[in-house]
Parts: structure tokens; sequence; C-alpha cells
């Protein structure tokens, strides 16, 4: 309204600016307000505005100003112009369509003209958009003889065996096509027919006149019914068809009418035989074939005997049965086949023979068949007689009668026939099922009643049983059999002095299955012999019955077997006590007998007596050792087994009287009393209002005061024994020591056991530190117990600041004598705000990380030695651990490596800035150097463990022998290896040099390892040249000297070898010092000059003939000198020399030794 209002107003305004320009006139009012009023237009001077039309509410004028109030006044097509740009419409968005054109409808009529057809078509089209448009007309199968849209040619373009329609420009609009055409007509004998190809359409018409009558005309496809017109010498036939891209008409004319009676009739039945236990029933398939004329009625001659259930069919109308003949009567006469489906039933007694029911089509000419039989249920069939049919594989049935129902086997005999009569007899027997039985019965006797839970394990095999018969000895009262679930219910009968129950079972069982039975009875308690209840399975036969038999009895009584049959003794273990339903063992009750059978009949007796009460106890002793005081705590757990008692009673020594406090549960009077002929010692009596069972325990608590203690002189102090007495079978006892802060004890016991403390019982585990057991006080025989305390007090230990868990230092080796070097550190610090690090040599401080981060450092002067101040991170927690890395070259030599040196290397030392209070232990300190391959170097020195690297000698096989390697060495390589990753990972910096693979290439690692402290490690190393020369020469000197020895001592060669052998080896094992290896070398040759001496000597000592008994010369006798003759008497020839003594072979060898000619010996 507001709108329409500021509308009259602006339109008011419009026309009173522009009456003036009209002359000064006043239009007259108009009648009515609605009604606008033109007024004439004089001639306009030049000067004069424009002339408006205007349409003004006169009457309203007051009143919509009065209303509105004042506003805003301009021009009507200005107003609406700004309306329209406050209010722009939105514009309307067109979709293209998804197609360009269709065919909304199609009809097509025509006429048979002998061999061809004519047909004209017209198409309703539909054009969606503007433009040229394509349509494509699918007809085929055709020749076009003219087409038309609209009235006028159309133009049709030929494409692929179909056409397209071409449209001119234009608006889209709907147009008109028909198109006239021919047809083929096929001929066939009997039959004629044509088809075209079209477009599909959502609906088609079809309108076709054949020159013929009396046809049957078929159209394909076909949306509703089609409509035939006979007409005088032609029929019509119309139709409306489907969507569809081709229609066939095919007509023929109409067959000759025969008489029913004139039919053959040819049967092929196929039955299927289903026997039950009780029941027959024959399915029957039969198969028409219909020839010369229909046919709607069909007579059957039904078996005797059986009952007619069912008879179906297609376009069945009726069926009547009178005297066993079946007729089936149909609506309409049925053509070229028919199938019959008849379903008859009869029962049957179990093992009664089955004759094989025969349908006879007494209307066919031939009557054949096939018969299929189907056993359902426990029973046995074999083929008793056979006549008029033969019998085939089950395979060779027709596919409909080879596949039996839903869960059905297949056939269990398959036959055929080709006439009537025959006749297929069975023999059916009942299959009985076959049971075996496991049975697990256990019998619990109490005081008052026998209970008896058994569970039976049966395994039903070739037919299933719907009861099962168990057998109970009389007198017990059966509260459950089964379970709901498998079991419908149970009855008893009585039968020669025996229970039998007869269990229902909901559904029929084969194969394994479990009947728990639940039943007890009352027992006279006077009598003393109680007959063990016999279970038997009444369905299994004997020999196929066994079990196991178990008997638990109250933990009071004792049980004995008197006699047994058939009952072989197993152990307990044998029998799963606790895992039958409904016979888990109640507390206080326990296993006695457990038997095992295999043949019937079994049976056992048993007498009961009551076992004598028997105590046990239990002592738990808890020492806490505080500063001036030990506090013990006692508490005796008294098992009461097979009774009840109400007087307990203990010992102790005299001191405790006043200083125990014995605490229970209903004391009624407790007694101090010496305790008998034990002089020092007093004893408790504690008496109960009632006698108890089961269990019961007594606390006994007292306080030792030690005074104050010391931390050098220990206080000794000795816990009490507490002694069980009375009416007790054995005692134990655990005895835990607990510890209060800077206390130290040192426990002394005897006839002790030290346990672990996770072996104490859960009261005294809690914080306790020591634990030790004891066992068989109770016999009169037992060596008392004792246990001594020596008590320390301990010194207070200094709060460290600050700790390095892990240094480790990582050094290279340069050509000119300089290491670079990277120290990282793992810290814990507390509360250091700075760490100060001590160099022993002379070092380049280059960079410092603290936790990956680069750090400014501080150098200073201390004892006339630089020392490098860090600050901490003030962000890190305390306790909590951080890294710092140090980068730092040692000072140049000026001169390379030469072929001779040595040199140590120093890890860097940690500090605190305080003067006092300065010391930072280091927890593990590791080294590893990267020293060049072109040196040799010796066996390292310093304070740390040299763990890999190793120079290896010549000697070290040897070595290995006298002193086995270090087997633990690998593995702690390997640990260190990955916390040297870690701590060097962590702490970043990056490295001095090129490492990884590049380095190996020329420098070979050496890993150091200290536990803590300060570490150095000293390297002494040669060039490979002089190492070598100096080692021949030290060989050499090995070599000669030892045959110097043998050759210019009297020594024997032999004996040296063995010596030099021996010493050699040894020497070589054991010697550890920087000249080891040129040692080795004067070793190796002394063994090398020993071997050969020895290979010389056992060579000859082989080569050397070997001399007769007879062939050693007797022992020589003295003979005294000659005097010399005289001149011209009878001396010794000049050539020949006076006879000499045999000096062997022995003598020729020192002789040659000697330098002395060699003399023969005498004979």
């Amino acid at each position: 309204m507001k709108s329409k209002s500021l509308i009259l107003i602006v339109a008011i305004l419009t026309a009173v600016l522009a009456v003036p320009a009209l002359g000064g006139e006043k239009p007259a009012a108009p009648e009515k307000p609605a009604a606008p009023e033109k007024p004439a237009a004089p001639e306009k001077p030049a000067d004069e505005p424009r002339v408006r039309t205007v349409y003004v509410p006169y009457r309203e004028l007051k009143k919509v100003i009065a209303r509105e109030g004042p506003g805003v006044f301009l021009p009507y097509p200005e107003f609406e112009k700004l309306w329209r740009e406050a209010h722009p419409e939105t514009p309307r968005v067109v979709e293209k369509p998804p197609v360009d054109a269709l065919i909304a409808a199609a009809s097509y009529s025509g006429s048979v003209d002998n061999k061809m057809a004519r047909i004209t078509a017209t198409f309703d089209i539909e054009v969606l958009k503007e433009g040229w448009v394509e349509v494509p007309v699918a007809l085929q199968f055709i020749a076009i003889t003219g087409a038309k849209l609209d009235g006028r040619e159309a133009m049709l373009q030929a494409e692929k065996g179909s056409y397209k329609l071409l449209l001119e420009r234009g608006k889209a609009e709907a147009h008109e096509l028909v198109v006239d055409f021919v047809v083929k007509v096929e001929t066939r004998p009997g039959e004629m027919s044509l088809r075209f190809g079209c477009p599909r359409v959502p609906v088609s018409k079809l309108e076709l006149t054949i020159p013929e009558t009396r046809l049957d005309i078929a159209i394909d496809p076909s949306l509703a019914a089609s409509k035939v017109e006979p007409m005088e010498n032609a029929t019509t036939v119309r139709a409306f068809i489907g969507s569809a891209d081709q229609i066939a008409v095919v007509w023929r004319p109409e067959g000759r009418r025969v008489s029913a009676e004139k039919s053959v009739l040819f049967a092929a039945t196929d039955l299927r035989c289903e026997i039950r236990e009780h029941l027959l029933r024959a399915d029957a398939t039969i198969n028409y074939t219909i020839a010369l004329a229909e046919r709607e009625t069909f007579r059957l001659k039904l078996p005797d005997g059986y009952k007619l259930l069912a008879v179906d069919g297609k376009d069945l109308e009726d069926w009547t049965e009178k005297d066993r003949d079946l007729m089936v009567k149909t609506f309409t006469p049925q053509k070229k086949t028919y199938q019959l489906k008849v379903r008859l039933e009869r029962s049957r007694k179990a093992e009664d023979p089955v004759e094989i029911p025969a349908l006879v089509c007494t209307d066919a000419r031939r009557d054949q068949g096939h018969v299929a039989v189907f056993v359902t249920g426990e029973l046995k069939v074999r083929l008793d007689s056979i006549e008029n049919a033969s019998q085939l594989d089950p395979e060779e049935l027709p596919a409909s009668l080879r596949a039996g129902r839903k869960g059905q086997p297949r056939p269990a005999f398959a036959f055929k026939y080709l006439s009537h009569p025959y006749g297929v007899k069975l023999a059916v027997e009942k299959i009985l099922p076959e049971m075996e039985a496991h049975l697990r019965s256990l019998t619990t006797i109490t005081e008052r009643r026998i209970a008896l839970s058994v569970n039976i394990f049966y395994t039903v095999k070739k037919a299933g049983v719907f009861e099962l018969r168990v057998g109970l000895p009389d007198g017990f009262d059966v509260r459950e059999v089964g379970d709901e679930r498998t079991v419908e219910g149970f009855r008893i009968e009585k039968a020669q002095n025996r229970m039998v129950v007869r269990a229902a079972l909901r559904q029929k069982i084969i194969g394994s299955f479990r009947l728990p039975i639940i039943a007890e009875r009352i027992r006279d308690g006077n009598k003393s012999e109680i007959e063990l209840p016999v279970v038997r399975a009444l369905d299994v036969d004997a020999e196929k019955e066994k079990g196991f038999v178990g008997v638990a009895v109250k933990s009071e009584y004792a049980l004995e077997t008197e006699k047994k049959e058939n009952l072989q003794e197993r152990a307990l273990g044998q029998f799963p006590w606790n895992q039958i339903p409904g016979a888990r063992l109640a507390p206080g009750e326990e296993p006695a007998w457990v038997f095992e059978y295999s043949r019937q009949p079994i049976s056992a007796t048993f007498r009961i007596k009551r076992k004598p009460t028997q105590v046990y106890a239990v002592v738990e002793t808890l020492a806490e050792v505080e500063q001036d005081v030990v506090r013990v705590k006692s508490k005796i757990r008294y098992e009461i087994k097979y009774g009840a008692i109400d007087a307990f009673a203990f010992s102790v020594p005299n001191e405790l009287e006043n200083k125990a406090r014995v605490t229970g549960d209903g004391f009624i009077q407790k007694r101090v009393v010496p305790d008998g002929d034990n002089s020092g010692r007093i004893r408790w009596e504690i008496t109960l209002p009632a006698k108890r069972s089961n269990s019961f325990f007594i606390d006994v608590a007292y306080e030792l005061e030690v005074g104050e203690l010391d931390p050098v002189n220990p206080t000794s102090v000795v816990i009490p024994r507490l002694k069980v007495r009375g009416m007790v079978h054995g005692e134990r006892g655990f005895i835990a020591i607990k510890r209060g802060e800077n206390l130290s004890v040192s426990p002394k016991a005897e006839e002790l056991e030290r346990i672990d403390v996770k072996e104490l019982p859960a009261s005294l585990r809690k914080a306790a530190f020591n634990a030790f057991k004891y066992i068989g006080q109770a016999k009169p025989d037992a060596a008392p117990w004792s246990l001594e305390m020596l008590l320390y007090s301990k010194a207070y230990a200094k709060v460290l600041k600050t700790v390095v868990l892990h240094e480790h230092v990582h050094a290279e080796l340069t050509t000119s004598g300089q290491f670079n070097c990277r120290a990282s550190f793992a810290i814990k610090n507390k509360n250091r705000q700075s760490l100060k690090f001590n160099f022993p040599g002379d070092v380049n401080v280059l960079k410092v990380y603290v936790e990956r981060t680069e750090k400014r450092f501080e150098q200073r002067e201390e004892a006339g030695r630089p020392v490098y101040v860090i600050d901490l991170p003030k962000n890190i927690a305390a306790d909590r651990e951080f890294t710092i890395s140090m980068a730092y070259q040692t000072e140049e030599s000026g001169q390379d490596l030469g072929a001779v040196g040595s040199f140590r290397v120093f890890a860097p030392e940690v500090a605190g800035l305080e003067k006092d209070d300065n010391y930072v232990p280091v927890l593990k300190l590791t080294m590893q150097l990267w020293l060049i391959k072109e040196y040799m170097y010796f066996p390292f020195g310093g304070n740390m463990r040299h763990l890999t690297g190793q120079p290896k000698s010549a000697w070290s096989w040897l070595r290995s022998l006298f002193f086995p390697p270090d087997t633990k060495t690998p593995f702690v390589v390997r640990k260190l290896g990955d916390e040297i990753r870690y701590i060097r990972q962590r702490s970043g910096g990056g490295e001095m040099s090129s490492t990884g693979e590049r380095l190996r290439d020329t420098h070979t690692p050496h890993l150091f390892l200290k536990g803590e402290g300060a570490g150095w490690a000293a390297v002494t190393y040669m060039s490979p040249k002089l190492y070598y020369l100096i080692d021949i020469l030290f060989f050499l000197a090995g070599t000669f000297g030892l045959y110097a020895l043998g050759r210019w001592t009297p020594l024997s060669k032999s004996g040296l070898a063995v010596g030099g052998i021996v010493l050699a080896a040894f020497l070589g094992a054991a010697l550890p010092s920087v000249w080891e290896d040129f040692m080795n070398a004067v070793f190796i040759g002394v063994v090398l000059t020993s071997v050969v001496w020895l290979v010389l000597v056992i060579v000859g000592y082989l080569q050397s003939p070997p001399v007769a008994m007879s062939q050693i010369p007797p022992r020589p006798v003295p003979v005294p000198p000659v005097p010399p003759e005289p001149e011209g008497g009878v001396g010794i020839p000049d050539d020949e020399s006076p006879p000499k003594h045999h000096a062997g072979r022995r003598g020729e060898v020192r002789g040659r030794r000697r330098g002395r000619p060699r003399q023969k010996g005498g004979e």
C-alpha cells in the first residue's frame, strides 16, 4: 500500500507542475477517479516544456497527502527507472533441451498386394530448437516411394541403410511427416510374412489389409490385443505397437478341424517315489505329446491302495476320479504338448516291502517312463524283484528326476520301463542306531548325603534316536536330566532294584551328544560302609561303554577301598573334577579316588571314617628398624583341618612378658605361665568361647629399644623367637626386615633360609628389603632359629648438582699430527647455571652447541691454563637430560708425523664454577680415535679399555690358546655403538671432517671405554718400511742366535729345539709391551730354527740301520800300556795303530763336533 500511495503522490505533483505549461487551464475533474482524461495538446511554443500524460486521482489527493506525510516528488518514468534498478528481475535461465527433435507418435496403414505391401507412415515430429535440425527416421528393409513434410516435399537423406530428415531454419514447432514405402512379402509353405524397421516411439498404430480370409495373424510386437476384422474378400488387422525398432506381421490359413477322437497321445512319465518309515509318496509328471488333433480330456488308471492328493496342470478346468480311473479336463483344447502332475500317497509299516506304483495312461498309444526312488530316514532298501523294466544308474535319469528336493540325497534306485504292465519290488529294513558311551561320574560323599553328577558322552551312528535310557541305583532323587535346550522332559521307571531314567529329546540326535544327570540321596551316618553308585547307559552295549569314576569326600573324612570289581585305579589329576556341570567341588571337599573301567559289571565298596584334627601354623613376622627402636609385629595364622579347637598357645622369651601386646578375635581368657622346662621363656595360653574351625589368627606386637646408632660401630639387635605351642602338627614362618631412612642393616641368620622379597606373603612384601623363612619348627628335635641384626646409621650423602651421564670424544688424526675433535655430553643438571670445561692439552675450541643450538662461550685463565665456561639453558627443567657438543682442534706440531712417534689424547674434564663444590662426575666415558691407515700402531696405553681396532700380529692365534678372547666385548661394542649414535644425533653440531665411508677409506676407528672419571689414551706409531726392517732384523737375530748356541756350545740340539719352541710359545703369547711385535719376530726365528733341528734329528734317527744283538761288541777290558821294544826287537809296524776300545756312534758325533779326526772303534 505504501508503494502505491507514493506512486499516486508522484503522479499528482507531476500533474501540478505540468498545468502551467498547458496555458493555465485547469482540467475538469472526472466523475470517476479511475477514468483518466487525456487533455488536448495545443500548439507548443519553442520555449515551452514538453507535455506529459498524467493520471491524477483528484478526489483522493488530500487523503493521500494527509496519510503519507511529506515526501520527494519526481516524474513517474524516472520513478520506474529507479524502482527497476533497486529491484532487478532475475532473468529466467532457459536450459538447452537434451535432444534437438523427437518423434512423438507414429501410425502405419497399408495393404498387401500380391508379393509386396504398400504402407503409408505418418510421424508427428516435435522440434525443440531453432536452426537446422536432423531427425533420424529409422525406416529399414523398405523402398520409399514418396515423402512430404507439412504437405511439401520432405528432405530425406539416406545413411547406412536408414534415413535422416533435414528441417529448414525456423522456430521450434510441430511438424507432420508422411512417408509412402513398399515392403517385400516373404512366402514360405503355409505362411506369409513381412517385416520392416521403424523408429522407436512411445506408441505406434498399425492397420493392415490382407486380401485373404480365414487367417491366423500374429503381430510382433503388440502392445494391445490385435483386432482382426474379416471382410468379404479380405481381412483387416489393427494393433497398437509397443516401443520397438522393428514390426513383423505373420499370417497363415486357419488349420482344418479334426475331432478329438482322432487325436493321438504319447505319454512319458517321470515318477518320483519317496520311501519313508511309515509312508510311501509318489509324484508323477506325465508329459503328453498330442498329434493330429487337439485334445481337452486325459485319462489315467491309478494304482490300488493309494490316495490321490493333488492333480495339477496348465489350463486345468476339472478332474474326477471313479473306480481308480482319473479323468482330467482342460478349459481349452491342448495342442502339441501338455504336462500333467499327479501326487499319490499311502501308509506303510516300517519293514513292509514296497512295490513301485504304476500310473497307466489309458488313452495313450505309447506309455513309457522313468522311476527314481528316494529313501528318507533310517531305512535300508534293496532290490527284491524287477519285471518288464530295467535298472539304471541314477546319473542316467532325466535332470528333473536326478536332483532330489532341498536337503535330500541323490536317488537310491533308478528304473526305466517301455510299456505296461511292469513291476519293481523293494525290500525295506529299519536301520538301528549304533551307540557308544563314555561316562564321567562324580560321587561326592558328605556327612548327610551322597551326591551323584554324571556326564554321558554319546556317539550315535547310522540312525538317530529320540530317547535315551539311563540306569541309576535305587533310592536316588533325580534333580536334573540334560538341559531345556536339548531335553524335552524325563520320566522314571522301576526295574529290578534299579531306576531307569527315560530322557525325551527335543529333536533326533545323531553324531555326538552330551547328557548330564544330577541326583542325590540321603546317607545313613551310622553306616561306615558305602556302595559306589553305578550308572549305566542302557541303550549302549556293555562292551561299548567305558568311563571314569571319581569319588570325593569332605576333607575331614578318610575313604578306604574294601573291594572293587573291573575298576582300575588312576591318578587324581586324570579326572576333570571341576568341569562337570553342577559338580564343582565345594570348599572343604577334596578328591579321594579315581577309577577307570572298560567293561561291565563294575562295583566298589568303601569304608569311611573321620580324620583326627590337625592344626598348622604360619608365623608372619615384620621387623621395622627405626633410628632408636625396632618394632616387631608377628601374626600367627592357624589353619584347622578335620575338626575344631578352642585353645591356642605360644611361647616367647621372658623379657617380652610386659612388652608384648597380644590381640585376636573373641578372646575370653589370656594366661601367662612358665613354658614347662624351657627356662627363660614364658607361655601364653588363649581360650575361645567356642571351638573354631578352618582358620584363626593371633597378633603379637612389641618394641625393642636400640638407642642411638653409630655409622661405624654397629648395634646388635636379636629378634626374639616366637614358638607355637599346643596341638600343632606343622609350623613355618616368614620374617621380613624393613628399614628406615639413613639406616643400614646387616642380618646374621642361623637355621633360616634367605629368600627373595617376592616370595613373602602379600602382607609382608611391601617395603621389605630382606626376607627369610623357616619350616619344621613343630618337630621336637627342630633346631631353633636365630636372627641378629647389626644396625648402622648412614652419613648423609652429598646431593650432586650436576652429573654427566655419557661423555663421548670423536677424534680424527691428520697427517700434520693434529686432531680434529668433537666432544658430546649427555648431562643432567639440578641448579647450576654454568659449567666449565678443562682440556689437559693445548686446544682451540671452535664451536659449542647446547641442545643442537649454537651458543657463545667464555674463555678464562685458571692456574695458567685456559678453561671454557658455558652458560646452561634456563628453559630446561631440573633433572631433565640435555646435550652439549664442543668442536675443537689440538695444536699443530709444525711438522708431519714422520717415521716413528707417539702422542696422547685426553678427554675434556667437566667442573662447576664453585670453589668448594665444583665436582661433576662422569658416569661413562667413550672415545673413538680415527687413526691413519698408512702407519703401524703398537698396543695402546692410557687408563681406558681398548675395545675395537686392536692391531693384529702374527701371534694373535697363539695368544688365544693361552688367553681366550673376551666373548662379552662384541655385545658391549654393539650396545655402545647404539649409545654413541644416539648422543651424536641428539647433540648435533655436524662433523669436523668427512665421515662415514669416505673416512673409512683413509682411517681406522678405535673405540675406548672408561667407567667413571677423566680418561686418556696413548698411541705409538711407526711407518711400515721402518717397522718391517726392524722386524726382519729381530727375526734374523733370533734365528742365528739359536744356531750359534747349538754350534758353539755343548748343549744338545734337540733339547735346544724343544726348549726354544716352549719358550717362544709362552713369551709370544704373554709378553705385553710396546716391543711385542719385534720380540715376536725373535721368537718366530727361534721356532723355525728349532723345528728344522727337530726334523733333522727325527729323519736321521729314522734312516740309521738297526743293530742286531750278535753284532754288538763285548765290553772292552782295560789293557796295561806296553813298554817300547828295544831296537831290533819285535815291534808294531808303522802303518798300524794300536788297538782302541769301541767308542760308539756318540763318540763319533762328539769327535766331529770337537774337530778331532774320526776314529774307528775296536772289535
